[in-house]
């Protein structure tokens, strides 16, 4: 047969039929691939949300615990007299030491600090006596004296999960800020071991952030670079999830590249009461 008689009338219509189905099939495979990955891709956002609800109600029951422990604490007649004592320097250091020694809770902290008004150190378990009167802390809760402050530090110490409440005086029928109590832990401990979430074989990673600015500060150890937390810090501006979650919005998800540069569906979650977001990730 001649090459020319493969395109005669007869043929061309095989040919096109042919054409047009092998386009159709080609259309419904990809419709059937772009589903599947639509699918996985709700699946994955759920599974991640699921995971991230869990660990921040795990976050916010060890907050909860811990805050309810200090209050009990720091309202007690016998604790608050020592430390209206302490403040207005009344009180011998010695007996002051053993005074905190012999309270419950105390030997669960790194430091226990007891600061004035404008952050300057009054006492302190670690800071020799001799050395306070030099040291003002650059991070505590100036803006609202009656805010509880909660935060993850990066101190000379290491990293630490701190929890600072103010301190009133009643004067004159009216209260007097006074000062302010922050009870510091060792945050490798206490609240980063809330964030573990072990699956063999996962991609998934379960990160505290707070956002600084413009930039996104990682709060805690990091999969898949060696990195101390609060070391590594990345900007936000092209991540439009930053301005859609709010209280009424507490939860975002998204699709970009994760700190090493690897594609990844996520989720942010704030977390009530603190600066905190929780970050949940997978490929």
């Amino acid at each position: 047969m001649k090459p020319g008689k493969l395109f005669n009338r007869q043929t061309i219509p095989f040919i096109v039929g042919y054409i047009l189905i092998s386009i159709v099939v080609i259309v419904l495979i990809f419709y059937r691939l772009i589903t599947q990955y639509r699918d996985l891709k709700e699946r994955g956002f759920k599974e991640l949300e699921n995971i991230s609800s869990t660990k921040t109600q795990s976050i916010l029951n060890f907050i909860n615990i811990e805050k309810f422990k200090l209050q009990q604490l720091v309202n007690s007649e016998f604790f608050r007299d020592k430390i209206f004592q302490a403040f207005n320097q009344k009180i011998n250091i010695k007996e002051f030491y053993d005074f905190l020694n012999d309270v419950r809770f105390i030997k669960e902290l790194e430091d226990i600090l007891f600061i004035d008004p404008e952050g300057k150190i009054i006492f302190s378990f670690k800071v020799s006596p001799y050395n306070i009167d030099s040291i003002t802390l650059n991070e505590f809760n100036r803006q609202d004296e009656s805010k509880v402050f909660i935060d993850v530090l990066n101190e000379s110490s290491g990293i630490i999960y701190v929890y600072q409440t103010p301190l009133y005086d009643d004067i004159d029928n009216s209260k007097k800020l006074i000062g302010y109590i922050r009870f510091q832990y060792d945050a490798k401990n206490t609240i980063l071991p809330q964030l573990e979430h072990l699956e063999p074989f996962s991609s998934r990673e379960v990160l505290l952030i707070k956002k600084v600015g413009s930039q996104l500060l990682y709060l805690s150890y990091l999969r898949k670079v060696p990195i101390q937390p609060l070391m590594l810090s990345e900007t936000i501006a092209e991540n439009s999830c930053w301005n859609q979650i709010s209280d009424n919005k507490p939860i975002c998800n998204f699709e970009e590249l994760d700190y090493a540069g690897v594609p990844v569906l996520a989720v942010i979650q704030s977390i009530p009461g603190t600066n905190w977001f929780l970050l949940n990730k997978t490929k």
